[in-house]
């Protein structure tokens, strides 16, 4: 029988494979191909859930459906539609041979949410994530894409057909690759991953009757993200670095540019400064995720009842950072939260040093708890108050 591939993490869907393994493998290639035992794969992403999808979600089909034709054409929508109209224009759209994409499908898909949120972490990255849906074609016009970012191709269903060209360019019409015969062909079947570089030109066709599969677009953060960063700590830890830097005077610049140059070169070899950056870079990555509904409201309307025998589990789908600070541990979770106490920036809940333990053993339990079986050196006072306030941010739910 196969196994399913969980879509919800990316250690899962490169498995055996890690990530690290991963990001050595695809640095100095055009693509590469990760090839999987077809017995033991059956990704959970099929027709059934597509077409569920399109038929229960207006939102998808108003803002994310997006149509291309044969020759990679956007084919528009009616402009007077109601949602099961549209829905209808959808399906005769793949009936005539033209591509779907759900495009941004992390916004509407739980699982895939979270998919979004790990991948942001493991790879330090701006992530999107699109699912296509491809008809077969008898005749098909040949057309290329490219790859404006580096991609990751899971095929969930049915097998793909692509071809990748070596040579790296950054637009489509140059007169250097109208020729290129310089190419790889890769047959994707189910369960299989394929990463695509970036600003690489590709063609794909589906093998199948139809087939489709996911893309995890991702741009990493570059040096230049982190020097804004740099910039902006060093200006929040040095009061008089951060007046020169507003300064406006035309007749010394020169000698005031020279001034900052040194004390930025003087403050950035401090490591508390470069963890500062580090984590602030994580914090933003972080900030751009959005919640997935259902577990605040229902908590708090939930919370007086809560007590040490109430029954808790972790809200798996919600994405925890953590990092010490001082004499601070920082949590970070995208949403929005109802506790008083919380530092400025969005889902960040601030608690003493001391729960760095209380709360690595909330985070390692592996089924439902009570606040009684969390370790006792911590008093009932402070284990309920933690407790507490995490389960008012979601990220863990109280079920009785």
């Amino acid at each position: 029988m196969d196994s399913v591939i969980q879509l919800d993490s990316l250690e899962n869907i490169l498995s055996p494979i890690t990530i690290d393994d991963f990001l050595k493998n695809v640095k100095n290639s055009a693509f590469h191909h990760f090839k999987r035992n077809k017995s033991s794969v059956n990704p959970k992403f099929g027709i059934e859930e597509y077409e569920n999808l399109l038929w229960n979600n207006e939102r998808i089909l108003s803002s994310h459906l997006r149509v291309y034709n044969t020759c990679n054409q956007r084919v528009s929508p009616p402009r007077r539609r109601e949602n099961k109209d549209l829905f209808r224009w959808a399906i005769d759209q793949y009936i005539a041979g033209n591509n779907l994409q759900i495009h941004k499908i992390n916004k509407v898909f739980p699982v895939l949410s979270k998919l979004e949120a790990i991948s942001t972490q493991s790879l330090f990255s701006n992530i999107t994530i699109d699912a296509f849906l491809l008809p077969h074609v008898i005749e098909i016009t040949t057309f290329s894409l490219l790859s404006n970012e580096n991609k990751i191709v899971i095929q969930t269903k049915g097998s793909t057909r692509w071809k990748i060209y070596h040579q790296q360019v950054s637009d489509l019409n140059s007169n250097d690759i109208k020729h290129n015969t310089d190419y790889s062909e890769v047959i994707l079947s189910e369960g299989e991953v394929l990463f695509i570089k970036q600003n690489h030109k590709y063609n794909v066709v589906t093998q199948d009757s139809y087939s489709i599969y996911l893309v995890i677009n991702f741009t990493p953060y570059i040096n230049l993200d982190y020097l804004t960063c740099l910039v902006d700590i060093i200006a929040e830890n040095d009061i008089t670095f951060r007046r020169s830097i507003n300064e406006h005077n035309y007749e010394s610049l020169h000698v005031n540019f020279n001034d900052l140059l040194i004390k930025f070169i003087e403050k950035s070899r401090s490591k508390q400064i470069q963890l500062q950056t580090i984590n602030r870079l994580w914090v933003n990555l972080m900030t751009k995720l959005k919640p997935l509904p259902g577990y605040h409201l229902n908590n708090v309307n939930k919370i007086n009842s809560l007590s040490v025998n109430s029954l808790i589990s972790k809200a798996a789908d919600i994405i925890r950072y953590q990092y010490e600070a001082g004499n601070e541990i920082h949590l970070f979770v995208p949403g929005l939260a109802l506790v008083d106490d919380r530092d400025w920036e969005p889902g960040r809940l601030v608690f003493p040093i001391e729960s760095f333990h209380l709360l690595k053993s909330i985070f390692s339990m592996q089924k439902k708890f009570t606040i009684n079986d969390l370790p006792i050196i911590y008093s009932e006072e402070s284990r309920y108050e933690v407790v507490k306030k995490l389960v008012l941010e979601g990220v863990l739910t109280l079920i009785h």
